[in-house]
């Protein structure tokens, strides 16, 4: 049967399209989202919301995680400094986690907006600060990633229009 990932009630929850029961994989006292299997299927990535902080998401303290395809060995991948969201992999062979890193924001009026909006990417056993920026950084770009392809680019929107891109990394920003 085909396993799936979801989140549900707070929680990473494994299910199978053979059965209606699911296994919680995360502490239901605990906010996981955006599940996301490896293309090899053993591990999942997701984000963890440690702090709502001002009840906007552009200003969540998250981190990513990752843990095997049963839930065993969750670990972290960055610290809850900064919004870390959308959790892909890449799918060129080299199983890295990216994501989105709200770098910085300023609240105009009321309204939180983001200023500097990145791409970040680390391997799976990486430990929090071994992540590197590759989108070009700087003051105003917004880039957000939505997939790996097999030839190592990632398929990303910029400068938060919906103008879509082929981005090639660059761990040099």
């Amino acid at each position: 049967s085909n396993v799936w990932y979801a989140y549900v009630d707070g929680r990473i929850t494994l299910g199978s399209s053979g059965s209606s029961d699911l296994i919680f994989l995360t502490d239901p006292e605990l906010d996981d989202y955006k599940p996301v299997p490896s293309p090899d299927g053993k591990q999942v990535g997701f984000f963890h919301v440690v702090d709502y902080n001002q009840g906007t998401d552009l200003t969540w303290k998250t981190q990513i995680g990752v843990m095997n395809a049963d839930g065993s060995d969750l670990r972290y991948l960055t610290a809850p400094e900064q919004l870390n969201t959308n959790p892909q992999w890449t799918r060129d062979g080299s199983n890295r986690q990216i994501w989105t890193r709200v770098e910085n924001y300023i609240n105009l009026f009321g309204t939180i907006l983001p200023t500097s909006m990145q791409v970040y990417w680390t391997a799976p056993d990486a430990q929090p600060g071994e992540e590197q920026r590759i989108s070009a950084g700087g003051l105003w770009p917004l880039v957000f990633v939505y997939s790996g392809l097999k030839d190592g680019r990632l398929f990303v929107r910029k400068d938060g229009l919906n103008s879509y891109w082929l981005m090639t990394p660059n761990p040099n920003g």
